[in-house]
């Protein structure tokens, strides 16, 4: 629920709360209890999973990434900008922020077909420890002082990163890979390889990234039950909802937004 801030001055309260049957549903009240807590609890479940994966994950970076060569991924992203960027853009560099990706009751998607569908020359990162970051700022930046418009796209684990980035009007995107890949990209950029040798504790970073895997699926099949029983739920309550009501409802809303706009 959102709480109107001016009630009838300037919000209103849409109630939909009248469309259930509920003398009906209150029959059903150890149901709706059960399938609410099992919901609430896979939940629960699976962002323990997703916290401790990203405890190991973030372990990991301090022992891999120290003395990693960030001045020669500044030098390639920097020629990158000169082949790709030479026109100013007729934008004003202004940027949105999106995620295009993210872990589900699915799996892990990345919803690659509509990055490419508006930049269809991809730059594909092979990047294990988020390095992208850099690339992906210095990028950005210079994009917006050159007048390119530009969609970043967060982190999902870490929004404070970046993970994704689309430069319509270039037809260009740079996009970090996170599993099977739709098409052949453009260029593929291995930034693992900027990494130091971790020969002494390559078996320790092995055994880490498979914690942080199992963590992760562990929580991606605990969203899956929380999907399952909200489904349950919702199959209790389908059919003690008027939805030509709720269809109704809307289109006078609908309608009477729309004589607000055309005043």
């Amino acid at each position: 629920m959102v709480e109107p801030k001016f009630p009838a001055a300037a919000d209103r309260y849409v109630d939909l709360g009248r469309f259930y049957d509920v003398n009906a549903l209150k029959g059903r009240r150890e149901e709706v209890e059960a399938h609410t807590a099992a919901c609430s609890a896979a939940y629960r479940r699976a962002y323990r999973a997703f916290r401790a994966a990203e405890e190991v994950t973030a372990e990991l970076r301090e022992q891999v990434l120290p003395g990693w060569d960030r001045e020669k991924l500044l030098k390639r992203t920097d020629g990158i900008l000169r082949r790709e960027l030479r026109k100013q853009g007729s934008g004003i560099g202004a940027s949105l922020e999106r995620f295009l990706g993210g872990r589900t009751c699915q799996g892990c998607l990345c919803r690659y077909d509509a990055a490419l569908a508006l930049a269809p020359r991809a730059y594909l990162l092979l990047d294990t420890w988020g390095l992208g970051d850099v690339m992906l700022r210095r990028i950005a930046q210079e994009a917006a002082a050159r007048g390119y418009d530009a969609i970043r796209c967060l982190d999902p684990e870490d929004p404070r990163r970046l993970r994704h980035l689309i430069l319509p009007e270039a037809g260009l995107c740079f996009l970090t890979q996170e599993g099977p890949f739709p098409e052949k990209p453009y260029r593929r950029l291995h930034l693992d390889a900027l990494l130091p040798p971790q020969r002494q504790s390559r078996a320790r970073v092995r055994f880490g990234r498979r914690m942080a895997r199992a963590l992760t699926e562990e929580g991606m099949e605990a969203l899956a039950q929380a999907k399952a029983n909200h489904d349950l739920l919702e199959a209790v309550y389908h059919p003690y909802v008027d939805f030509e009501g709720v269809e109704a409802l809307a289109r006078r809303e609908w309608e009477r937004i729309e004589m607000q706009l055309d005043r």
